[in-house]
This record gives C-alpha cells, structure tokens and sequence, in this order.
C-alpha cells in the first residue's frame, strides 16, 4: 500500500516538472540564440578588419602618391642675412 501512495504522489509531481522535450526544445532555442548572436558579431568583427586594412592602405597611397610626381619648389618668403662684423 505504502508503494501505490508513492508512485501517486510522483506522479502528481511530475505532472508539474517539465518533460525532457520541453527542457530540450527551450535549450535548443537558447543554443540557437547564442549561436545567432555569435555569428552576427564574428561578422561584424570581420568586416571592421576589411574596412580598417582598406583604411590602411588608402592612408599609405595617400602619403606615398607624392612621391611619383615631380620635385618643384616654391619661393615663399626671403630675408637678409647681415654680413659678419670684421673685428
């Protein structure tokens, strides 16, 4: 007797636990938010580095362009240097 008043009381227990489908599906769906997430940022994070490294080397064709033109100078301001006293 004591035996058939335990397996009731589990099995009004159990009847409030969720099942192992349920537990799986809600982990799934955590598994599978993460996963999005993670793929969204590891994206991100890729194309920063593509846009930075084309940033880079338009920087360095920025600086390194005058350098295949020609040489010129430009008169822009003169002055006098006094001739040194004789002593």
């Amino acid at each position: 007797m004591p035996d058939k008043k335990k397996s009731e009381i589990l099995q009004k227990e159990s009847k409030h636990l969720p099942d192992q489908a349920q537990i799986d599906s809600h982990f799934q769906r955590k598994v599978d938010r993460a996963n999005r997430l993670a793929r969204y940022i590891i994206t991100f994070g890729g194309y920063g580095i593509i846009i930075s490294i084309v940033g880079i080397l338009l920087f360095l064709l920025y600086q390194s362009l005058p350098l295949s033109f020609k040489a010129s100078l430009k008169k822009t301001f003169s002055f006098e240097i006094p001739a040194p006293r004789s002593r």
